[in-house]
């Protein structure tokens, strides 16, 4: 459920509030040697708040927003599924783009805080596997049928286990894109992907 104001012609505050409902895979649940036939599905409270800006092809806008989940589907120190039993994540993001001098601008920072909220041992410890900081900037141009851009992105540092024990470093790619209108209907496109070769990795052992 949602509901919004635009209290101004360029300004508009929303309200959003939702359940969720996630079944755990076939996998989760029964891979050899993996899967854990006990789990359980997840299920979500989220609420959201925003305040957005807008006037002709320039935008701002900034949101808060709190997620609990029960039972989480993550993993254990042995990497075997398990539900988690509580998880709260509130976070910030502000995003913006906009057009100057025919260059088109746009970007985005997001904060949260994951944190586990069940009792024992890993009580308020950052949730595996989500970076707490994440950011993205993209700038592109149109040479007529052509455009050409690039992508920045971010990621801070994050943990890959519940104990908070095995650090990922941060790390940040940059990303080329083209684009050519080759009639009406058709384009072709092409991207290079981390173009710097940046070594990383959002889980343990799992390198990009």
């Amino acid at each position: 459920a949602a509901w919004g104001w635009a209290f101004a012609p360029e300004w508009r505050v929303t309200l959003a509030a939702g359940t969720g409902f996630k079944a755990p895979t076939f996998n989760e649940l029964y891979f050899p040697g993996f899967g854990n036939p006990d789990l359980g599905p997840e299920t979500s409270r989220s609420l959201e708040t925003s305040l957005r800006w807008r006037r002709g092809a320039s935008s701002v806008s900034l949101t808060a927003y709190e997620n609990r989940v029960d039972d989480l589907i993550g993993f254990d120190q042995n990497f075997s599924p398990i539900n988690i039993d509580r998880t709260r994540t509130r976070g910030v993001e502000l995003e913006g783009a906009a057009t100057l001098a025919g260059w088109e601008l746009s970007g985005s920072l997001e904060w949260q805080d994951p944190r586990n909220r069940s009792a024992g041992a890993f009580a308020d410890n950052i949730l595996p596997r989500r970076a707490r900081e994440v950011a993205r900037a993209d700038i592109g141009r149109r040479f007529g049928p052509v455009r050409l851009g690039t992508r920045l992105q971010y990621a801070g540092e994050r943990f890959d286990d519940l104990g908070n024990s095995r650090p990922l470093g941060g790390y940040a790619t940059v990303d080329l894109l083209a684009e050519w209108q080759v009639a009406r209907d058709w384009r072709v496109m092409a991207r290079g992907e981390n173009l710097f070769d940046r070594d990383y990795a959002t889980a343990a052992f799992y390198p990009q």
